[in-house]
């Protein structure tokens, strides 16, 4: 499990009470590395996790800056205010690009996703949101604050890594409630378009179906960010949080991966946290 490798470092994890060992961050790693004593195979599986993390960052990266030249391709080709929806040659320019930033939201949801559940699971979950859209993504999240009370990301490189707070049954309610509510919204509005706009065979001649399907992949983008949104908000807090889901919102898929890039080079982990009422985390060198 590749990203599930990334979710620690070489230094041990050492329980702050005996419920430790329920975290899925210390059950999936090897295990010749839990609270091993062996020095040659904590270093060689050190230099392992510091390889796939700077893999990952490399990776995203690199995701930021091609959809970056793409968007201002489209931008210096097309324009982008006003909108011409009545052109059809700038409603499939536009409705590409979104596209493109709706899966450039979901790689950076698929990299939390993999770190945090089982290879399988993960795998799964993640074709579900690239095939079938946002709803989905709703699901997981909804799912994550059903089982553990949070969306907040644990920290590997903390010194002393405290859980995140839990929410109280009310706001838990409301978190999974506006949730529900954005995945069905977003289902209504795709099977609308699909019913009278039909995806399959491409009109890309056609300005109606063109702008039809660019207000869905607009919708499908959105949802997608909000759950994004609520992840960054557990985990940063209400200032730090804000902001960076306002550049989400307004700037697009290039500050997806710029914050994904920051947790995986600060923290070393993009899993999220096992559960808000969980032991504390220290990091230890012994």
């Amino acid at each position: 499990d590749v990203l599930g490798l990334c979710s620690s470092r070489q230094d041990h994890l050492r329980p702050s009470n005996s419920r430790m060992s329920t975290s899925p961050l210390l059950a999936r790693r090897p295990p010749d590395m839990r609270m091993s004593s062996d020095g040659a195979g904590a270093a060689d599986g050190g230099k392992a996790r510091g390889c796939c993390t700077l893999a990952l960052v490399a990776f995203y990266a690199c995701v930021a800056l091609g959809f970056s030249v793409l968007l201002g391709s489209t931008i210096k080709t097309h324009g982008l205010f006003p909108f011409k929806l009545d052109d059809a040659s700038w409603g499939v320019a536009w409705l590409a690009t979104t596209v493109v930033d709706y899966y450039v939201v979901a790689a950076c949801m698929c990299g939390v996703v993999l770190a945090s559940e089982s290879t399988l699971a993960g795998i799964v979950w993640c074709a579900l949101f690239c095939l079938l859209g946002a709803p989905f993504g709703c699901a997981w999240v909804i799912y994550r604050m059903v089982s553990t009370e949070t969306l907040a990301l644990a920290a590997a490189r903390t010194h002393a890594a405290q859980p995140p707070a839990a929410v109280s049954q009310l706001g838990k309610g409301l978190i999974v409630a506006f949730y529900g509510f954005v995945g069905v919204a977003f289902f209504v509005r795709l099977s609308w378009t699909l019913y009278n706009f039909p995806l399959f065979p491409l009109q890309t001649d056609s300005a109606a179906w063109a702008a039809a399907w660019f207000w869905t992949t607009i919708g499908d983008f959105y949802s997608l960010t909000s759950c994004m949104c609520g992840i960054a908000l557990f985990t940063e807090g209400a200032v730090m949080g804000l902001l960076w889901c306002t550049s989400f919102v307004l700037l697009g898929g290039p500050f997806f991966c710029a914050w994904t890039v920051f947790r995986l080079w600060t923290f070393g982990t993009l899993a999220l946290s096992p559960n808000a009422a969980g032991p504390a985390y220290v990091i230890s060198n012994s």
